[in-house]
């Protein structure tokens, strides 16, 4: 018996043109953060890491974790991002987490 194949000739130029529509869109997006100072959620999430162990070293209490997001916008401008642009980011982190949450407790 004969395989076929799933997709046609065009529905594998299609995928490929969308593959690379993607491609440019994302280094695009990731030029623009890195011409404005804006940090990338990696770079986020390493300063949100590293700013909690900091504050949990110097005390494990929950006043402390309040201070997590200033002390990693600190740690980003310290390493040369926008301290504007870390807390537009940071904020549209939150809001797209928050809107998950809200959309599986429906």
């Amino acid at each position: 018996m004969l395989m076929t194949d799933f997709h046609d000739a065009e529905d594998a130029k299609r995928y490929r043109a969308r593959l690379r529509k993607q491609q440019r869109y994302s280094q695009n997006y990731r030029d623009k953060l890195e011409a404005a100072n804006i940090p990338d959620r990696d770079e986020m999430a390493r300063a949100c890491l590293t700013a909690l162990v900091d504050l949990l070293a110097a005390g494990p209490d929950a006043k402390t974790c309040g201070l997590v997001p200033g002390t990693m916008v600190s740690a980003l401008q310290e390493k040369g991002f926008s301290r504007d642009g870390t807390m537009d980011r940071l904020r549209g982190m939150v809001r797209r987490a928050r809107s998950k949450v809200q959309a599986h407790q429906k």
